[in-house]
């Protein structure tokens, strides 16, 4: 659940001090209400890759590219 993830999940505990930030106890209505909070959570999806379908970072994810000549 977004309760689950946001406040407790141990894949993105690291993470999780950027919606501190912004709520020390992670108050959902602080984290998706109001401004700060809403800025703290997309930091932390966009850090984490929360809510993603491989459920990391997008550039952890990604194949490196090839330099071309």
């Amino acid at each position: 659940t977004r309760e689950h993830i946001i406040q407790s999940c141990e894949l993105y505990s690291e993470h999780r001090h950027i919606l501190w930030e912004a709520s020390q106890d992670l108050d959902l209505v602080e984290l998706l209400g109001e401004e700060e909070g809403i800025e703290a959570t997309v930091e932390f999806i966009q850090t984490s890759g929360a809510f993603s379908k491989m459920g990391r970072n997008r550039k952890e994810t990604e194949e490196p590219r090839k330099e071309e000549d």
